[in-house]
């Protein structure tokens, strides 16, 4: 992976001290369950935790290669809309196809986990807009937060 992997343990740890900045009661047990979940039945998966600021219309690429998506944890802190959107692309964040799509009304806070993981053939691009359609967004009003990612 081109992005660092680290031990379960490590990447627990790194989730728990994001989460300590602005995690809810439900999103904290709900990382710490699926991290037990890693802990019994993915022997001791590799993993990366990677970060992402306010999202906006520009591309965030978050792996430029094949990997598995376990869990997108976001927090959104202004009242205007926004519509996050996830590409199995390594490059582009596409409005037509994106993969993943959370509609995030008001200050909010949103944690999407797969537990056996979504399989991303190409990697994985996101981008925030203030329209379902896209082309518009601003970072100020964009979620930012964390992806947990494993080999493919």
């Amino acid at each position: 992976m081109s992005v660092p992997t680290q031990s379960a343990v490590l990447a627990k740890r790194r989730a728990g001290n994001w989460l300590s900045g602005f995690g809810k009661p439900f999103n904290t047990g709900l990382v710490r369950w699926l991290f037990s979940w890693f802990a019994q039945f993915t022997a001791g998966a590799d993993l990366a935790i990677v970060e992402f600021a306010a999202l906006s219309s520009a591309e965030v690429v978050i792996i430029a290669e094949a990997a598995t998506l376990y869990a997108l944890v976001m927090r959104k802190a202004t009242a205007t809309a926004t519509f996050t959107k996830l590409t199995d692309n390594a490059t582009t964040s596409s409005d037509a196809s994106s993969d993943i799509r959370i509609s995030m009304i008001g200050i909010k806070e949103t944690a999407l986990v797969y537990p056996q993981g979504l399989a991303l053939a190409n990697g994985a691009t996101m981008q925030g807009n203030t329209t379902a359609g896209g082309g518009t967004g601003s970072g100020a009003d964009g979620a930012s937060g964390f992806a947990i990612i494993g080999a493919a």
